[in-house]
């Protein structure tokens, strides 16, 4: 089990999903928002070089699982970038998308900037 930030006040716990065909979700977390209720966000992560551009049939394919599944929100990582395409659909359908610059603030914000970066 896992102890997930998402942001300042946010904490999910969950786990990494360890089988290689995952349907398009790496992480699921979870949190108890009521006693009998819960809220539930996908992660899916992406490991491209920085040339690399995340595009929008990739967040097509998150928004759909996302939908299929029933997740409350989801989140798609990179360590590269997004098209512009790929960031107004995020935008439209309300997912997450966290590039490498936003990963590494994210970062930095959560540990209080404490966070060395490594090149």
């Amino acid at each position: 089990m896992l102890a997930l930030k998402h942001s300042a006040r946010d904490t999910f716990f969950g786990g990494k999903v360890r089988y290689t065909k995952d349907n398009g979700i790496d992480l699921i977390a979870v949190r108890k928002v009521a006693p009998d209720l819960r809220f539930s966000m996908m992660v899916q992560c992406k490991r491209f070089s920085e040339k690399r551009k995340v595009g929008v049939e990739l967040v097509r394919e998150i928004w759909s699982v996302k939908w299929e599944h029933g997740f409350h929100q989801a989140l798609l990582a990179t360590t590269s970038t997004f098209t512009r395409g790929a960031k107004q659909k995020g935008e439209l359908w309300n997912l997450d998308l966290r590039d490498q610059a936003a990963i590494a603030d994210w970062c930095t914000t959560l540990a209080g900037g404490k966070v060395q970066q490594y090149t």
